[in-house]
């Protein structure tokens, strides 16, 4: 087993990650968020784990005291999305910022799987991989339509290289702050900054394994729903729609305060 992921391990040094997991009553979900991060430490011949940052968004539940008990640093602000990302990107120390989704879960060896897909991009091209993200979701439900789902996130990301940030985005942390990080709107922030490391860094590095993401979203509006609100909404965006606005019409026709999924 050595041999085999020495030859698959590109040349170089370790990548040092700082995980960031935004959070607003999550008490049920951010222990598994932090120790599927946590396994970094596994893969220390290849990451360096800097650290774990939970940004609480003024939670109601216990979700700081879990996630202070599972060994993560926590932060709090006020409850914004991009503003909590933002937060714990200010605060991290790291080569490479990971942001993970409170109620997602980093694949087995993931830190070995970054490693050769930021030294593989280096290879390549000379140059350090500015920005990637996992191939696809694996919602915690089995199903031909959740099968679907998966292999449609996948074609976005690799044909259109618009992943979505439940596709635990990671940008090296240079670029994230030349780029000025999360424009701190109320939708889309992920893909308002997808757009601009799309423009200005090229596509993404992609990481060939899926996140596991929970499936509440869908269990709760029904899939068929749930994919055709987000993509209306991203078609009106794109068309020039100001997100403010979309943001009022998602949470009315869906009744949650959560950020839009695939």
């Amino acid at each position: 087993m050595g041999s085999k992921r020495q030859r698959l391990t590109p040349a170089g040094r370790p990548v040092s990650v700082s995980v960031i997991i935004p959070a607003l009553n999550e008490e049920g979900a951010i222990v598994r968020a932090i120790e599927s991060a946590k396994a970094a430490k596994l893969d220390s011949e290849f990451v360096t784990l800097k650290e774990i940052i939970v940004v609480d968004g003024e939670s109601s539940d216990d979700t700081v005291e879990r996630a202070r008990a599972a060994g993560a640093q926590v932060i709090s602000c006020l409850k914004h999305r991009a503003r909590q990302l933002n937060a714990g990107a200010a605060e991290a120390s790291a080569d490479y910022l990971v942001f993970l989704h409170a109620d997602s879960v980093l694949p087995d060896e993931y830190g070995r799987l970054v490693h050769e897909a930021c030294h593989g991009y280096q290879a390549d091209t000379g140059q350090a991989a500015p920005w990637g993200c996992f191939e696809t979701i694996q919602i915690d439900e089995s199903g031909m339509r959740m099968n679907l789902l998966r292999w449609g996130v996948a074609a976005r990301t690799k044909l259109l290289h618009l992943p979505y940030g439940d596709q635990c985005i990671f940008v090296a942390t240079d670029v994230f702050r030349r780029h000025q990080g999360f424009q701190e709107l109320d939708l889309m922030e992920d893909l308002d900054l997808v757009r601009r490391l799309n423009r200005h860094e090229g596509p993404p590095v992609i990481v060939p394994a899926p996140v596991q993401t929970s499936s509440r979203r869908w269990q709760k509006l029904g899939l068929l729903r749930t994919t055709l609100t987000n993509q209306v909404l991203i078609l009106a965006w794109l068309c020039g729609i100001p997100e403010s606005t979309l943001a009022r019409w998602y949470r009315i026709g869906t009744g949650t305060q959560q950020q839009i999924k695939n």
